[in-house]
Formats: structure tokens, C-alpha cells, sequence
């Protein structure tokens, strides 16, 4: 989810730095909510579909690899989520003319990794697991912190049902049908690559469905994304928005 990320907090810097020049706070906050919304809606399931799938992943990529790979990845997955929010978080903080917050916030978390790898990996029953959970600290620490200045500083609100339990519900929904989805097509045909790949479209399906079924996206959000127009556009034809 990288690319998308990285295209969607660069697509928040000029609108809010516009909005922000002109004083407009009520159009810099839409702007900043829908940002930090959309980034929620595309790393969610990235993260939740990899700490589904992180041993079949795994053994899909590196054949020859032991299943203990596949545990990283697990440890590792939620590290999308904060990632996403920081590459979201960046756009917004630059487009207010803060470019040292996310340089500070990221120096703080970067020191959490080095104190927890060094001592994490220093212990045998934790051993490389240590690693991954620093650098999943790293990125928890810096999005937070930016996303506390950002809340602070532009006195902004969340919704607690928009930006937390509808997406929760929706990846974990989705979570369930693709382990019960990999579980059968795995009895069925006994091929690991074919059940993972489609348990992850099943998946992808499914979140997509839930999400529009709970009208947990709305226009302005989806017209954020690269292809943005397209998308509606396909999802309007199909009748899944209005």
C-alpha cells in the first residue's frame, strides 16, 4: 500500500496548504479528516488481509523458507497502518508549514526501535521477533505524535463510529471470511498458491462490499485516490454509490 499512500498524502499538501494560506480552517479540516479517513480505508485491510494470510504469504514468496517467516510477517502487518497514517500525516503537516513535526516525531520513534530491538533480540525466546516489534513501536510513536499535533493544533474531532468501529468492522468481517476461505479452498484443491490467491481476492471482494454496504466511503473520500473519478464513476455504474 505504499504507492497509494505516498500518492495520497503528496494529492494533501497543495489543498491544504490553499486552504490553510487562506485562512479557510473549516475547508483545512475536511480536507485533513478525509485524508487521514481514506488512508484508514486502504491500510486496514492491507494490514488485516496480511495478518490473515501471513504464513500462505509467505510460503507463496519463499518456498524454501521455514513457516517462522510466516510469523514475522504477522508481527509486522499492523506497522501498514501506522505507516499509512504517517505518509498521510506528513501531507497535512507540510501542508500547514510544519515540515519538523514529522521530522521530530520520526526521531523519537526511531530511538523507541533502537532500545526496544537492541534489548527484544537480546533475549532468546524473543530473539528477531525483537526487531519487528521495534519497528512496529517506531511507527505507532510517530503517528501518534503527529497525529495528536494535528488534532491539537487544528482543534479537530473524530468520529469514533466513522473512524473506528465501521472500519473495525468491516476488515474484521473480512478478516473471518478469508481465513474460513483459505481454510476451504485449501482442503479442496491442496494448493497453497491458488488457495491464497483467492482468498485474497474473496477478500478484497467482500471488503469492498461491507465497507460501501455501511456506508462507511463516501464521494469525496473515493475522489482523493488516485483514479478517483474513474473509481466513483465504475462503483456509480454499478451501483454501489449513488
Amino acid at each position: 500500500p505504499v504507492f497509494i499512500d505516498q500518492a495520497i498524502g503528496m494529492s494533501l499538501v497543495p489543498s491544504i496548504s490553499e486552504a490553510y494560506a487562506l485562512n479557510q480552517r473549516g475547508r483545512v479540516k475536511k480536507e485533513a479528516r478525509n485524508g487521514i479517513k481514506l488512508i484508514l480505508i486502504i491500510v486496514l485491510p492491507c494490514a488485516f488481509g496480511l495478518a490473515a494470510l501471513a504464513t500462505p504469504i509467505m510460503s507463496l514468496l519463499y518456498p524454501s523458507e521455514t513457516g517462522a517467516i510466516g510469523k514475522m510477517l504477522f508481527a509486522c502487518a499492523p506497522s501498514a497502518i501506522f505507516l499509512g497514517l504517517i505518509y498521510a500525516q506528513n501531507g497535512i503537516l507540510q501542508g500547514m508549514g510544519k515540515p519538523m513535526v514529522p521530522v521530530i516525531a520520526l526521531a523519537i520513534g526511531m530511538v523507541f526501535k533502537v532500545i526496544l530491538s537492541y534489548t527484544l533480540t537480546g533475549i532468546p525466546s524473543i530473539n528477531i521477533f525483537g526487531s519487528a516489534i521495534g519497528t512496529l513501536t517506531a511507527y505507532a510513536v510517530a503517528a501518534l505524535i503527529e497525529f495528536l499535533y494535528i488534532k491539537k493544533h487544528l482543534n479537530m474531532k473524530f468520529s469514533k463510529k466513522e473512524f473506528l468501529l465501521k472500519p473495525l468492522l468491516t476488515v474484521i468481517t473480512m478478516f473471518v471470511v478469508v481465513k474460513m476461505s483459505y481454510a476451504l479452498t485449501f482442503k479442496i484443491l491442496a494448493s497453497n498458491t491458488l488457495s491464497t490467491l483467492i482468498s485474497i481476492m474473496i477478500g478484497g471482494l467482500v471488503y469492498v462490499i461491507v465497507l460501501l454496504a455501511i456506508g462507511g466511503m463516501r464521494k469525496e473520500e473515493i475522489l482523493l485516490m488516485p483514479k478517483g473519478e474513474k473509481i466513483y464513476r465504475m462503483l456509480k455504474k454499478l451501483k454501489l454509490m449513488n
